[in-house]
């Protein structure tokens, strides 16, 4: 019921041109119970008025275009409206990529939001994990015509180290966050054996460094399964890719199977 209420004056609020008091009500009422359509609705409005928003926020309205009002075209004109009109607040663009990128399967576009927030959330650990991986995964292994499928080009050498300093720098924002320690995890060891001839060696130190990551996550983090067992699913497979050590893998082996 009290969500209810927050929503009823959230709306109210909106209505009376207090946009600040309508989404601070909105989220509230969203605290309170999720699924009170009407306060979603508020706090989309506020938001496109104010340009104040955040993470949590824009997970809610993702949550609500996706789930709820499963309406792609509706979620496109919001995100739309608010890079447009709120240009340097990069979250917006955040949520746009990542919306383009899962719902609409637009990369090009996602890519371009993705590179406009890079400049307005360097300091984002979410947002430096979520590129980084956005990047690996459409650029650093698609190889174009004429690329060595082996070894990485002098462009990809560039943009790995790119995407490298990335990660490292969201880990030393969020030194314990274990899906950016296994991610740059993976990202090594599938790396390592496409870095140039001449850089063995640092390719050996990032085998390393990617074990000493995983064992962190896979063994220091409880009962990992519980908490996020997709990931797990994934650092098991990339032991059993890449440990050179039998006990690992058929440990490894006996997670995924499970």
């Amino acid at each position: 019921r009290q969500g209810q209420v927050y929503s009823e004056i959230a709306a109210v609020a909106l209505v009376d041109g207090s946009a600040a008091e309508a989404q601070e009500y909105a989220r509230k009422a969203l605290e309170k119970d999720k699924s009170i359509a009407g306060a979603y609705k508020t706090l989309i409005w506020a938001s496109v008025r104010t340009g104040v928003t955040s993470l949590e926020q824009e997970d809610l309205i993702f949550t609500f275009f996706v789930s709820y009002l499963r309406d792609p075209a509706k979620a496109n004109e919001y995100y739309s409206i608010c890079v447009k009109k709120h240009p340097q607040v990069g979250i917006y663009k955040y949520a746009y990529a990542i919306f383009l990128q899962f719902i609409v399967g637009e990369l090009e576009q996602a890519a371009e939001q993705y590179k406009a927030a890079k400049e307005l959330l360097q300091d984002n650990p979410r947002f430096l994990e979520t590129y980084s991986t956005f990047l690996t995964q459409t650029e650093l292994f698609k190889d174009k015509e004429g690329e060595s499928t082996a070894k990485f080009s002098a462009r990809k050498m560039a943009l790995f180290q790119e995407i490298e300093a990335m990660y490292r720098k969201a880990l030393s924002l969020d030194q314990d966050n274990i899906v950016i320690k296994g991610n740059l995890a993976a990202f090594l060891l599938a790396s390592a054996p496409r870095v140039p001839a001449a850089t063995e060696e640092t390719a050996q130190k990032m085998r390393i460094e990617a074990f000493r990551l995983l064992d962190s996550v896979l063994y220091g983090s409880g009962d990992l399964n519980s908490k996020n067992a997709a990931l797990a699913r994934e650092l098991w497979f990339y032991t059993i890719c890449y440990t050179t050590q039998e006990a690992k893998r058929s440990e490894a082996m006996r997670h995924v199977k499970a």
